[in-house]
């Protein structure tokens, strides 16, 4: 069976915890969590390579299994270009770009079965976490443990890798959030980027802030 999630959307991180359970040991890397963690480094272990119990997909075939949200697209965004797309000394005119990327990806990615809700998770609602958790384990046939230790340590790391979307909503000196805005406001074009001052790019944002920011609604939170 397929486990689909956006990327940034903790994937890798729940197919640990899947694997954790059904050998009823942690199989997270021990210490503390950085924030921007991707938990790729525990799933590229030859544990899972060789004995999988998931596929992991952005994709969704027809049946899968889905761990998505439906109200925290801007932390999956942040999450996703972050953990996976920002790179190390890149100038704001690329980290603009990349950002772009990231909306776009945001914007199109399909609305999945929502089998384990990563809302939940966000939230630590640990007993709605468990409870559609071990359903999915008991609909594949997946022996496991139910160890409310392991899942509370989990989720504990997995919290603390998420990017704080305080630190970028309504922040204009956030690249992501820049991006957010130009790309809901239909005003981002690779010429503008190239073209102007970040300062100018700035004053764009300011214009149609609050708009964008009255349209997220529930949808883009």
């Amino acid at each position: 069976m397929t486990l689909v999630f956006p990327g940034g959307g903790g994937g890798n991180w729940l197919l640990t915890l899947i694997h954790s359970l059904h050998i009823n040991r942690s199989l997270f890397t021990e210490g503390d969590v950085q924030r921007g963690d991707n938990f790729h480094r525990e799933t590229n272990d030859t544990l899972f390579t060789n004995d999988t119990l998931f596929s992991l997909s952005h994709t969704p075939p027809t049946m899968y299994i889905g761990f998505t949200t439906r109200d925290l697209w801007f932390s999956v965004y942040l999450n996703h270009y972050y953990k996976i797309n920002f790179k190390e000394h890149m100038t704001w005119r690329d980290e603009l770009k990349t950002a772009k990327c990231t909306v776009e990806y945001i914007q199109s990615y399909p609305t999945l079965n929502m089998d384990i809700n990563y809302s939940d998770v966000y939230y630590g609602n640990i007993p709605a976490f468990s409870e559609s958790l071990y359903n999915v384990l008991d609909k594949n046939n997946i022996t496991y443990t139910k160890n409310t230790h392991i899942i509370y340590e989990s989720v504990s790391k997995y919290c603390a890798s998420i990017i704080n979307v305080d630190l970028h909503y309504d922040n204009y000196n956030s690249i992501p959030w820049i991006a957010w805005v130009l790309m809901f406001s239909n005003k981002f074009t690779d010429m503008s980027v190239d073209n102007n001052s970040l300062e100018h790019i700035k004053n764009i944002v300011s214009e149609y802030n609050t708009e964008v920011k009255d349209n997220m609604a529930k949808t883009y939170q």
